[in-house]
């Protein structure tokens, strides 16, 4: 079965690569992903003023599917490169973290842009190789979760889950080789 999330060493090369041009906006946008799992239409809604620099975190309001908001951490080396870039494109509060795309984006076009760009990534790092693509980033964030926290719960407040039963199918994708290894030992 084909994994649908990064495994820790593929994320760690993925880092890598994304640290190679720190202040490029798609690997800034990839990076989020990466890290926060949410959904490229909840990207698009991030503005300025729902970052909290001091505290390395942003507020989705109203997050999609019906959910109430939330907040996801950026850690401090990310928020140091968004300050960055916000600052050099003079952005305001009230624009929105996209723009420094494009003034003109939509959830297609930027789903399309940052897929383009994540498959080039992966191509540099693992040529030839088939790997789970940028929805993966999401999955795995569900799986760095759950492997720390054990509660699904957990996994479905990250990912902005209104239902468990939602949460539940990124629970199938994980690897059963550790249940296999539990279930096969003696106590």
């Amino acid at each position: 079965m084909k994994l649908k999330y990064f495994t820790p060493d593929q994320m760690k090369k993925i880092y890598h690569a994304l640290d190679q041009d720190p202040l490029s906006p798609e690997h800034i946008l990839i990076e989020i992903l990466a890290l926060t799992g949410v959904r490229a239409d909840e990207l698009l809604r991030i503005q300025i003023f729902d970052i909290d620099f001091q505290a390395k975190r942003f507020t989705l309001h109203k997050a999609s599917k019906g959910s109430e908001s939330r907040t996801c951490p950026l850690g401090l080396r990310l928020t140091q490169r968004i300050a960055k870039i916000v600052e050099d494109m003079n952005l305001k509060p009230n624009d929105f973290l996209v723009s420094i795309l494009s003034d003109t984006v939509n959830v297609d076009s930027l789903t399309r842009m940052l897929r383009f760009k994540f498959q080039r990534l992966k191509a540099h790092i693992w040529p030839g190789q088939r790997l789970p693509g940028l929805h993966g980033l999401r999955h795995t964030v569900a799986k760095k979760v759950y492997d720390k926290t054990k509660d699904v719960y957990a996994v479905k407040e990250a990912l902005g889950h209104t239902t468990v039963a939602s949460t539940q199918r990124y629970m199938t994708s994980f690897n059963h080789e550790s249940l296999h290894s539990i279930l096969a030992e003696r106590y």
